[in-house]
């Protein structure tokens, strides 16, 4: 699906695409264009992104897909470098900016979370936990504005530091109080959820006593300073 349907974008937010993808008024010419090396599609797309039309003024017509995501969270995350200068006042950190970058993130949240079937085709019937959708994404993006990091509450690992922009696709959220508890009234807050590794969240839902984060905290730290002796 085309971007400009796929992703529900106001008139200012194509405005804002439209300052930093190559090729708008105010660019230099092709052949002066300086990009950075931190680009997923750097080296490979002669400007031109991953299928030919991202990383230029054709952007509205390039298909959505995971490499296609990620370059918009690149140059909207670069903002300040690849901005020419046509809309004063907006920066990285705007407001603005900040929110155009979060639908991208969303939809390469959408895309790991597909689900694929193989082998034999079978119906199935499942009931699930409703959960509020973008709600995860929310908290990390608030956790990074306010500290820079993507950490695991329990281990401390910092997630973004290790992996960049993949890290908000790696660390998890957890519910400090499970969905399916008597205790849970049916909303969650965002107090109420903790950043965790895979390896910690899996601990968390080993013992009800783990699921609230500090005592997970406490037990990860109390591990780590007493290892298995050697087999």
């Amino acid at each position: 699906m085309l971007v400009q349907k796929a992703v529900k974008l106001t008139i200012k937010e194509h405005q804002i695409l439209d300052s930093v993808m190559p090729g708008q008024d105010g660019w230099h010419l092709q052949s002066d264009l300086e990009c950075l090396t931190s680009c997923p599609g750097y080296g490979q797309c002669d400007g031109q992104g991953p299928d030919g039309k991202v990383c230029s003024d054709r952007w509205r017509e390039s298909s959505l897909s995971d490499d296609s995501a990620k370059v918009f969270v690149h140059v909207l995350r670069n903002f300040d470098f690849y901005n020419q200068g046509d809309l004063p006042g907006l920066a990285a950190k705007s407001e603005e900016v900040t929110a155009l970058r979060f639908k991208f993130l969303q939809a390469m949240d959408d895309f790991s979370s597909q689900e694929y079937t193989e082998g034999s085709l079978l119906l199935t019937q499942h009931r699930r936990r409703e959960r509020a959708k973008g709600l995860s994404l929310r908290l990390k993006w608030e956790r990074f504005d306010q500290t820079g990091k993507l950490e695991c509450e329990a281990c401390a690992i910092d997630f973004f530091a290790v992996y960049g922009e993949a890290g908000f696709r790696v660390i998890e959220c957890h519910h400090q109080i499970p969905l399916s508890h008597e205790n849970h009234m049916g909303k969650t807050r965002l107090e109420d959820l903790a950043l965790l590794c895979a390896n910690c969240h899996r601990l968390a839902h080993t013992d009800e006593q783990l699921h609230g984060v500090d005592a997970l905290k406490e037990y990860v730290k109390e591990a780590q300073g007493n290892p298995l002796p050697p087999a």
